[in-house]
């Protein structure tokens, strides 16, 4: 499902790093970010949605020891557009990545990413699978090839977080492989089966608990609305950092225009109030001076928030999007084979049964004693296969849950830029009061 017909992926702008501002990041260091000013109507109605709620029976305390957790691993993946696009007629857009534990560097074209997102969809249907930007076939303006960016850079740090995909040989070759991928390609036919055939699981060591499948209704239906609620979330979060660019833009338009007017001051009507308007003057500039400074806070503080909040925020969304679309794919991958095998079985073994031992049926006999135990084998494997199903599913509901403990981090993220930039407001608007105060 998109989550909007016209921006799916809630990134308006083309925005670059800021370079002032900083914002705790989940390791303890500083990150900087930089804003876009344009302008979003919307306004939705926001869907109700209980954040305490718990797929488990246990909570643990509000302060909650989250060390266990991998959610505060930092992104090791940088996703950039090359200088120059490839191609004699239909330019290829050229992305650099870069992956800091591999220590590689490597180019690819979108259509890698999505080579790489349909064979690990493929090879892992009952995983949680990142979502993937759109390649939107219209025109690629600059603002889309940097949604576009962002939101790989998002895909392949999320691939990479995931306990089972980041160790997939694709994903390696992905990120190491110096050649084009399509020619690698040509020379390597990798696997698309399922990981359950193609990895040759055993259900002794892959079952499930018995309330697997109520924990997976659970989770989809309170999943459904985290999806609602964090895309709302992303779209309320660029409308509030795009308020404070453009306010920040009118503090630097009304200093301008105090600027022009303490310059009028200089000719005055009569000597009789050359001292008052000589104050005027001085009080005009006092006021431009502070609003230059509040502007510089207020805009990077917009900048953070595109660039941290905003993101962080997109992170949770597309977490969620994945479960949603594992939830989509499941129907299909649980089938009806195993029901076909039954019903197929038992009306042979009836069948058997009811000839064996008729002179002349011998060879319809032997025939249909092949079928059944060739249907118990099938039956057999096929029922080790959604024991195999029902434990992905399962760690993926545990997987999902420990992600979502992310938030903690984000909330704490922006509750500390808030109060650092209201601060650093406050404090400007003190001194510019102290100033106009003392030259009265």
């Amino acid at each position: 499902m998109p989550l909007d017909e016209e921006d799916p992926w809630g990134d308006t702008a083309v925005r670059e790093p800021a370079t002032n501002t900083r914002v705790l990041t989940p390791t303890g260091a500083y990150s900087n970010g930089k804003a876009s000013n344009q302008e979003t109507a919307f306004d939705p109605p926001l869907p109700h949605f209980d954040s305490s709620e718990s797929l488990d029976d246990n909570s643990e305390a509000d302060n909650e020891d989250l060390s266990h957790i991998n959610i505060d691993k930092a992104d090791t993946v940088t996703v950039q557009i090359a200088p120059e696009k490839e191609g004699y007629i239909f330019k290829h857009v050229m992305y650099i990545v870069q992956n800091s534990e591999r220590s590689s560097r490597v180019l690819r074209r979108y259509n890698d990413f999505a080579w790489l997102y349909d064979a690990i969809t493929r090879r892992y249907p009952t995983r949680m699978i990142p979502t993937l930007p759109p390649k939107n076939l219209g025109g690629r303006t600059d603002a889309f090839l940097e949604k576009r960016r962002k939101g790989l850079s998002r895909f392949l740090n999320s691939l990479l977080r995931h306990p089972v995909l980041s160790k997939d040989e694709l994903v390696h070759v992905f990120f190491t492989e110096p050649s084009e991928l399509g020619e690698w390609k040509k020379q390597n036919t990798p696997s698309l089966e399922e990981d359950f055939a193609r990895l040759q699981m055993d259900n002794a060591s892959n079952e499930a608990t018995s309330s697997w499948n109520e924990r997976f209704e659970k989770a989809q239906s309170r999943n459904e609305l985290a999806v609602k609620a964090y895309t709302e979330m992303c779209f309320t979060m660029d409308r509030i950092a795009k308020r404070q660019a453009n306010q920040a833009k009118d503090y630097t338009r009304y200093g301008a225009s105090l600027s022009s007017l303490s310059e009028l001051e200089n000719w005055c009507y009569t000597e009789a109030c050359q001292r008052r308007c000589n104050q005027v003057r001085l009080d005009s500039e006092q006021v431009a001076k502070h609003l230059q400074k509040a502007r510089v806070k207020m805009q990077n503080n917009a900048e953070a928030l595109y660039a941290d909040t905003l993101e962080q925020l997109k992170r949770q969304r597309d977490l969620c999007m994945s479960f949603k679309d594992l939830c989509l794919r499941k129907p299909k991958v649980w089938g009806n084979t195993l029901e076909g095998l039954e019903k197929r079985l038992k009306a042979n073994i009836i069948k058997v049964n009811q000839n064996r031992g008729i002179p002349g049926m011998e060879a319809e006999v032997e025939k249909l004693d092949n079928a059944i135990e060739q249907d118990k084998h099938a039956l057999n494997l096929e029922q080790k296969r959604r024991a195999y199903i029902a434990k992905c599913i399962e760690e993926e509901i545990r997987y999902l849950q420990e992600q979502e403990s992310y938030a903690i981090i984000l909330h704490r993220n922006f509750t500390q830029l808030q109060a650092e930039s209201e601060q650093n407001l406050l404090n400007i608007w003190h001194q510019l009061e102290n100033k106009l105060s003392g030259s009265t």
